[in-house]
């Protein structure tokens, strides 16, 4: 099964890590609202690392000023996107 990971907790917040720890293969994380902070070095490694998919909300990185600086690792989508990553996604688990 996989799950859509979400974290919206910047990554100064345990929220991040504790998702890192139950990550699986196949998972997909979204980084939405202060969360996408962690799309940024040095935090943007850790989630290289995960082996998942990794994605952001556009919307948030555009509000918060951190466009350019967003790993290319890390696919922005939009609130359509988000929809369909959560329908592709057997379950959605949302840390915060």
């Amino acid at each position: 099964m996989t799950t859509l990971h979400t974290v919206n907790q910047p990554p100064s917040n345990d929220a991040l890590a504790s998702c890192l720890a139950c990550l699986n293969p196949g998972d997909s994380l979204l980084l939405l609202e202060d969360g996408v902070y962690a799309a940024c070095e040095p935090y943007a490694a850790a989630l290289r690392n995960s082996g998942c998919a990794l994605y952001l909300l556009e919307a948030d990185a555009d509000a918060r000023g951190i466009v350019g600086r967003v790993d290319p690792a890390i696919k922005a989508v939009d609130y359509r996107g988000f929809v369909e990553l959560a329908v592709a996604c057997d379950r959605v688990q949302s840390w915060y």
